[in-house]
């Protein structure tokens, strides 16, 4: 009789958690600008590394998308995509 309580027991427990748990989160806020006279410099990491391998050109793709799709609200004024300076291959055969 006791498992069949504590069973019980536990299952409702993992029902109110469950519950308690999506509500937990709160929605996200699209981001804007403080200032109407505020503009926006976006900074994306180097985009060799994720066209390099072809599990990562979504996430740069996510990226690109993200950035057209919030261009109207956060007035974006400068765009920079970091590059490797030089690869490993390139620095080891440089007389230093």
């Amino acid at each position: 009789m006791t498992t069949f309580r504590t069973k019980q027991f536990l299952l409702v427990l993992c029902c109110i958690l469950t519950c308690w748990c999506t509500y937990a989160q709160k929605d996200s806020l699209a981001p804007r600008l403080s200032d109407p006279r505020s503009f926006t410099w976006i900074l994306l990491p180097d985009p060799q590394t994720y066209n390099k391998f072809g599990r990562n050109q979504p996430i740069f793709q996510l990226m690109t998308a993200w950035i057209k799709d919030q261009q109207q609200k956060l007035i974006f004024k400068w765009c920079y995509a970091l590059a490797t300076w030089w690869s490993k291959t390139t620095y080891s055969s440089q007389t230093v």
